[in-house]
């Protein structure tokens, strides 16, 4: 069988779309008429080149591209930071009054996602908080695997992941703090979403209140 590219399936016999297209009739191009047919045209379809793959030196594996050995790179060189960043912490104790001192290197907090750094490392500093408090809350001495760490200075006021601003506590302790918290930060939110919230009123809805 001849192919055709105006058959819908140029290797087998069918309908052909050139007669379709030119006269509105519909005729079934068998082998006979294709050995005949003046209008027969058969473009060869040309061989992909093989895919090109390239050795990365990182992960030791194949990419399709270069750009994918540099995110490799990008990974390997982190990776290697944040494993140093764990061999040089040593497991201090926690003061009372907490630290604000940082404890990521500078090159680590100038990075652009510093926010999925800090998510790979706190998993492992929470164990890390576990195994120096030996699972017991530091607060009412209760030792229960549902202990929580917890930042001895907040977050919100300046408080750092540092070993020594971290302790163990169990959740009934935890919510104590959280809600002494939310009691010092409550009227200064609320304070802060009122202010957002005339910064969006127009000088349109202004007419309201003239």
């Amino acid at each position: 069988m001849k192919l055709c590219n105006h058959r819908l399936n140029r290797r087998k016999e069918g309908r052909c779309y050139l007669k379709w297209k030119e006269e509105q009739v519909l005729i079934d191009c068998t082998e006979e008429m294709a050995e005949t047919c003046s209008n027969r045209i058969h473009t060869p379809i040309p061989k992909k080149e093989p895919a090109k793959w390239y050795q990365c030196p990182y992960c030791e594996k194949r990419h399709r591209t270069q750009q994918q050995i540099v995110t490799c790179k990008s990974y390997y060189e982190w990776y290697k930071v944040l494993e140093q960043f764990k061999a040089n912490l040593k497991p201090v104790g926690y003061l009372p009054e907490g630290t604000t001192e940082e404890v990521y290197p500078s090159d680590v907090l100038a990075f652009d996602g510093f926010d999925n750094v800090r998510a790979h490392i706190w998993p492992w500093m929470v164990d890390l908080i576990r195994h120096r408090d030996k699972g017991r809350c530091q607060d009412c001495g209760t030792e229960t695997s549902s202990c929580e760490v917890h930042h001895i200075i907040a977050r919100a006021k300046g408080g750092t992941d540092h070993p020594a601003n971290l302790k163990l506590v169990c959740p009934k302790c935890h919510r104590k703090y959280t809600d002494e918290l939310l009691g010092e930060l409550g009227p200064i939110r609320a304070k802060a979403r009122r202010i957002a919230k005339v910064k969006q009123i127009t000088p349109k809805s202004l007419e309201e209140f003239a």
